[in-house]
Order: structure tokens, then C-alpha cells, then sequence
């Protein structure tokens, strides 16, 4: 009676976010888990917990055996605190990019492999970018970083990817992002036009051009566009000529069509 007859994934997923949260599986935590990641079909919270906790302890056996999944490789080591083995030797140098979507057994693990006396670890992220609630996350994360690690800030405020114009722009549309751009990257230009002239920015012998958009469609259609002309285009990820030339294929196989 615990989980609905369809909630099968729902119980994986509570499996998943107890180990990465590192939460003991109770019925307050369940539902604190439910609720804030918003968990449908678990109908008895403490019944569930009753069956996570089972299903956690024999996770920890089957461990022992290497019968492991991608979360135990995070979870276990926590859990078992292998950094106190008197066999573990720690980094003297940790660099972990991407800090502000660590959740909690990530964050503790990049803790327990450095030595607090010797170790050195790197950690670069923005708060404002936090976006892995889905997989744990802490949308605090950073701030725990910080006072976990009793940690020294530092800002990376000089772009050296973009044109100075470019970085002109963001200063006057988000003043409160302390960056700019580093003194011998070029200008670069910022244009605006219609989708209709981009013609005249997408020819044949055109190179290393690049167009985003914030869906995939309008691409698709352009990329066709361009094949069609004779100039080279793909979009990122999709094959659009190979999808063409397949279904062509499919087309040619209906019976009586002739080229």
C-alpha cells in the first residue's frame, strides 16, 4: 500500500535522491523529498521508508560483492567513510568545475578524498547557474562549499573568450555581473538583422559560422534551406542530410514510384 500501482519509478527515484541527499530514509524525509521534488504515487510515506531502508541495507551487501550502480559510486564511499582506511591515500589537488550543481554526496566525497592539512582543492561554479535539482542538487550548494571547505573566493571576472563589444553589452544589460573582457581580445561586432538577410551571412565558402536559436525547428528548417542551395549545414547533434537521404529511401520503396 506504500506506492500506487504505477509508482514503481517513483520509489527508484526516492532510492536515487536518499543516497545523493544522504538522508536517512525516514517518513519526514521521504516526504520532505516527495514535496520538494515534486513525487507523485508514493501513498504511504512510512511504509515507503520502512522498504527504502531495506532496499539501502542490501544495496550496502550487494556493494561488497562490486554489484554497484552510478549512484553507489557516490553514495558507498560516503557511507563507508573509505577516507579513514588506514589504505586510502588522499589528492594532494582536487579541481571540480561545475561546484554549484554538486549535491550533498558529491560535495562530501570531493571533502573526504583531500587531506584537511595538505590538499588543496578547486572549486569553480556560479550560484546563479544552478540547474542539477533534478539529480540532488542543493540550490545552496555553493555557500556549503564555502563554509565546508572554510573556503577563499575568488572571482573569475575577465573573460578572455569574447569580444570586448560583446562584454560591453552585458555590462549595460546586467550591471551587477562583475566582468570584463581581457585588454588584447578584439572588438568584435554585434549586428542586428532579420532572419531574412541571413543570406547574405550564410553563402557557399563561408566558414566557422555558427547560428542559435532557442529552438531546434527554425534550424532544422534553415539547415534544409542551405542543403538545398548547395552549402554545406548541419545542426549541432542531427544529422539533417542523413535524415533526408533516408527518407528519400523510404520514399522510393512505395510501390509504383518511379524517379
Amino acid at each position: 500500500g506504500a506506492i500506487a500501482s504505477n509508482g514503481e519509478p517513483s520509489f527508484i527515484k526516492i532510492l536515487d535522491l536518499l543516497r545523493l541527499t544522504l538522508k536517512e530514509p525516514t517518513a519526514e524525509n521521504i516526504n520532505d523529498i516527495i514535496d520538494h521534488f515534486q513525487i507523485e504515487n508514493i501513498t504511504d510515506s512510512r511504509a515507503c521508508a520502512i522498504a527504502a531502508g531495506k532496499v539501502l541495507e542490501q544495496g550496502k551487501i550487494l556493494g561488497r560483492q562490486k554489484n554497484i550502480d552510478f549512484t553507489d559510486q557516490i553514495w558507498l564511499p560516503v557511507v563507508w567513510e573509505v577516507h579513514k582506511k588506514p589504505w586510502f591515500m588522499p589528492f594532494r589537488l582536487t579541481m571540480i568545475d561545475e561546484a554549484q550543481d554538486l549535491n550533498a554526496a558529491q560535495l562530501q566525497l570531493s571533502i573526504n578524498i583531500c587531506n584537511p592539512k595538505n590538499s588543496i582543492g578547486v572549486y569553480v561554479g556560479d550560484p546563479f547557474q544552478s540547474v542539477f535539482g533534478f539529480s540532488g542538487a542543493d540550490c545552496d550548494s555553493w555557500s556549503k562549499i564555502v563554509k565546508a571547505n572554510n573556503a577563499i573566493e575568488m572571482p573569475l571576472s575577465v573573460c578572455y573568450r569574447c569580444g570586448k563589444e560583446h562584454i560591453k553589452l552585458v555590462n549595460e544589460l546586467f550591471p551587477d555581473i562583475p566582468i570584463k573582457a581581457y585588454e588584447d581580445n578584439h572588438d568584435g561586432e554585434i549586428i542586428q538583422i532579420k532572419e531574412d538577410d541571413l543570406d547574405k551571412y550564410l553563402y557557399k565558402g563561408a566558414r566557422n559560422i555558427m547560428v542559435i536559436a532557442r529552438k531546434t525547428a527554425p534550424l532544422v528548417s534553415q539547415c534544409i534551406k542551405l542543403i538545398s542551395r548547395g552549402i554545406p549545414a548541419q545542426v549541432k547533434g542531427r544529422d539533417i542530410g542523413q535524415t533526408l537521404v533516408r527518407e528519400v529511401e523510404v520514399i522510393t520503396k512505395i510501390q509504383g514510384f518511379t524517379w
